[in-house]
């Protein structure tokens, strides 16, 4: 880590902005997600080696909460929603129960629905991609009263 790199990261940790602690992370959360998109390989059909007819969701939620913690001392987890198709991450602090949902959509760079999509060629992930959304009346609905997620 670079020095500018080290002061970004500290004025994270001592921010007590979550959202716009969050926010100032979207190009990290995009070019995490550009990383794994770029790895993603199909044929014609729009079959992977490794996630078969499948997106590649979970794993850029997986790569966005490695963000969290790197720059963050906040928690995360990822959820997948049935009725969205898409796993995005949840990041949350147990001392001031904030919790943020943290999303690049998958029609930004597939095209589908449930368990079969196709990769759009030539994405290029930006920092606008990111959506950071309060979901601070749900919070004892995802985190219980001793910091621990609630699996749904």
């Amino acid at each position: 880590m670079n020095l500018r790199e080290t002061i970004e990261r500290l004025v994270i940790e001592t921010s007590e902005d979550m959202k716009g602690d969050l926010e100032a992370l979207a190009d990290k959360f995009a070019k995490a997600a550009q990383e794994v998109y770029n790895e993603w390989e199909q044929d014609e059909e729009g079959y992977s080696e490794g996630y078969g007819s499948g997106g590649i969701c979970d794993d850029i939620a997986d790569k966005m909460c490695d963000v969290i913690y790197e720059w963050t001392n906040y928690g995360c987890f990822t959820r997948y929603d049935e009725y969205a198709c898409n796993t995005s991450i949840y990041v949350y602090d147990t001392e001031t129960k904030q919790l943020y949902n943290v999303d690049i959509s998958p029609y930004n760079y597939e095209t589908g629905g449930g368990y079969t999509w196709k990769k759009i060629p030539d994405v290029k992930f930006e920092s606008s991609m990111v959506t950071v959304s309060d979901y601070m009346l749900d919070y004892d609905d995802y985190i219980d009263e001793d910091g621990e997620i609630i699996e749904h």
